[in-house]
């Protein structure tokens, strides 16, 4: 045999097995494709639906974070609107407080006042009452002077001290009306005030 045949031989072997060993190579690689290619297929699958999990997740916390600021800034917004509305209530009670201090102070004048013109008022009647009494007392001295002078010369003396007694008698009677008239002057004077304080 010559070197030739001998490498051609060779050759042809070699060829042979390496035939042989890339078709078990093929063969394995068709089996490891069909073992493993249900399986990529599955990890595929579950990529994608963890992908889409991924991608509904990051969606959603954007909406959380969406919807976290809108209610924020609508906080806010209520936040203010409750601090104007504690700003407005608090003027509008040191003005209420204001115009209660002002009412009463006026109720408190007119209290006042009412109570001086009832005491006033009272006054008058009774110097009023007082007046009647000096008066008849007066009728009574001046007709018991008149008697007293029909009645006899001697009784003279006496009609003296009741002229005395009658002329003391109605300078108090003039103080009296002039006190008198001053009160009531001073009770109308009092009411025509309050009417036209009552007409503005």
């Amino acid at each position: 045999m010559t070197v030739v045949s001998m490498l051609n031989r060779i050759s042809c072997e070699h060829a042979t097995t390496l035939q042989n060993v890339l078709s078990k190579l093929k063969e394995e690689s068709v089996k490891t494709r069909t073992t493993f290619e249900p399986k990529l297929s599955e990890l595929r699958k579950k990529n994608e639906e963890q992908l889409k999990k991924e991608e509904i997740k990051i969606c959603h916390e954007k909406q959380f974070q969406s919807q976290k600021e809108e209610l924020d800034s609508e906080l806010k917004n209520e936040d203010q609107k409750l601090a104007e509305i504690l700003e407005n209530n608090e003027k509008f009670f040191e003005v209420i407080s204001e115009e209660k201090d002002e009412m009463l102070l006026d109720l408190q004048n007119q209290l006042k006042t009412k109570e001086i013109e009832i005491s006033s008022s009272s006054q008058a009647k009774k110097l009023g009452q007082e007046l009647d009494e000096m008066k008849e007392n007066d009728e009574e001295l001046k007709i018991l002077h008149e008697k007293n002078v029909l009645s006899s010369k001697e009784s003279q003396g006496k009609s003296f001290e009741m002229n005395k007694l009658l002329a003391i008698t109605e300078k108090e009677l003039q103080q009296k009306e002039c006190k008198t008239n001053s009160l009531r002057n001073m009770i109308k004077e009092k009411e025509y005030h309050k009417l036209m304080n009552l007409a503005k």
